[in-house]
């Protein structure tokens, strides 16, 4: 009968232990969802006290300033003066009929002209530089009162295609005899285009440089496939409408025979309907007496260089 009980002790000791521990489990995991709420009533608090701050140092700023608006826009892109147009709107707390206004871009100034009560004018910026406008100067007589603007223009942005090409490729060789060296080029050319203000793409050539002249340059337009094959015509992709994106490819499988000591340049060039080349690097090879290897180009994966159609570079990424 001893045993008995404590045969029955033991069970029950063992129940109440399970108990314990599920109750253990249930109030951990209470805990556990306490902390996630509190950390969370935190990060609300934390997020309300940031906007709080933010409004009262915006409004203090406000308060601060000496404008009451100021605001821009580009106007008209003119490809041939390679200009573009900045139409400028800056209306100030206080002025009168004497009061001047001029904005500053480094050590140049332009003026505007006072009209219903905001002071306005027309800038003429260069299209392919970039340029910050750091700030507007009232004058009234010997008295100046100057605020900040910190404005920032890259109008070819917005108005030229951004266009980036890439060469996935690999290539077989012999060694170079009576200072020849041939070469099997093969890979895919990956072309993506941003079109910004709208582009009509003409023609996409292939081309490889000894430095001095084309050794190799192949019209590819008709080529290429796009990411709109089947639902447009290869004539509609290469029409690019304000803020439309394409992407283009092309299988490359080229025999070059390369002079030896000398060094070649792999390039894609896109040419649109106002006559600017877009280029793009995209492998260098190096031939000594020996054979080719690699070289270092360092355009690589960079926006593409843009050209008139005279040769002249207008833009190159730094």
């Amino acid at each position: 009968m001893k045993k008995n009980w404590q045969s029955i002790l033991t069970v029950i000791m063992a129940i109440l232990l399970i108990v314990c521990l599920i109750q253990i489990n249930s109030l951990t995991d209470r805990v556990n969802q306490l902390n996630t709420n509190f950390t969370s009533q935190i990060n609300i608090v934390r997020d309300s006290i940031n906007n709080i701050s933010w409004s009262v140092n915006d409004s203090l700023e406000q308060q601060a300033s000496i404008l009451s608006d100021a605001v821009w826009e580009y106007g008209k892109f003119d490809l041939e003066k390679r200009t573009t147009e900045v139409e400028v709107t800056i209306t100030p707390k206080e002025y009168d009929t004497n009061t001047h206004a001029y904005v500053s871009a480094g050590t140049q100034s332009f003026p505007l002209t006072l009209n219903n009560g905001s002071f306005a004018g027309t800038l003429e910026l260069p299209l392919f530089q970039e340029t910050y406008l750091d700030k507007v100067r009232f004058v009234e007589g010997n008295d100046t009162r100057t605020e900040k603007l910190d404005w920032y223009f890259a109008p070819m942005d917005e108005a030229l295609p951004s266009i980036y090409a890439d060469l996935s490729f690999s290539y077989s060789q012999s060694t170079v005899k009576d200072g020849k060296c041939p070469i099997n080029l093969n890979g895919d050319l990956n072309v993506n285009i941003d079109g910004a203000n709208g582009v009509q793409i003409e023609n996409i050539v292939l081309a490889v440089s000894d430095g001095k002249n084309d050794i190799m340059r192949k019209d590819i337009t008709n080529e290429v496939s796009s990411d709109r094959d089947g639902s447009m015509t290869p004539e509609a992709a290469l029409s690019l409408a304000s803020g439309e994106s394409r992407y283009f490819y092309y299988s490359v499988n080229e025999n070059l025979t390369l002079e030896s000591n000398n060094k070649y340049t792999v390039y894609c060039e896109l040419i649109d309907a106002n006559g600017l080349c877009y280029r793009s690097e995209l492998l260098e090879l190096n031939v000594d007496d020996k054979s080719a290897s690699l070289g270092d180009v360092t355009d690589c994966g960079s926006r593409a260089s843009v050209y008139d159609s005279k040769g002249n570079l207008l833009y190159k990424e730094q």
